[in-house]
């Protein structure tokens, strides 16, 4: 990777070493993460850890079916059932993926906020104390600070 082509999310993801590539791998299969996902799916997997179910919950079970959909493309999601399903994948084999998953897109800056939007913004949405930022670094999330 030449210096020209080295981005923020580059940068960010070295830093904290997670890779940057959109490509990710489960059962020798490779999906694409798309440039944006959904952040309610993140939401939905976390109360649901933070509530204790887990794969012996439907609600678990359903909460990371909606993590791995929310995070590929359509039909990337759909050819992950599929793979999951003729290869008998475990519930720790899909968690694992679900963790890569979480990673790779926590480890992306944050885009900018639209401009109807009338919240104030630094990146993300504050949900903790304020901490000064180096200049230039406002759009970068650390992985720990997105998943909490």
């Amino acid at each position: 990777m030449d210096s020209e082509s080295i981005t923020a999310a580059d940068v960010q993801a070295s830093d904290e070493g997670v890779s940057s590539d959109p490509k990710i791998e489960f059962m020798g299969e490779v999906f694409e993460l798309p440039d944006r996902v959904s952040f309610w799916a993140f939401v939905i997997f976390g109360k649901a850890s933070k509530m204790g179910l887990s794969t012996e919950d439907d609600a678990g079970l359903a909460a990371m079916f909606d993590m791995v959909h929310g995070c590929l493309k359509p039909e990337d999601g759909d050819r992950f059932d599929q793979i999951a399903l003729e290869r008998r994948a475990d519930p720790d084999e899909i968690f694992e993926f679900i963790k890569e998953i979480m990673q790779r897109v926590s480890s992306r800056p944050t885009g900018q906020p639209s401009a109807s939007s009338s919240r104030e913004r630094n990146g993300s949405t504050k949900l903790r104390g304020s901490k000064r930022q180096p200049a230039g670094t406002e759009a970068l999330v650390k992985v720990g600070d997105a998943l909490r």
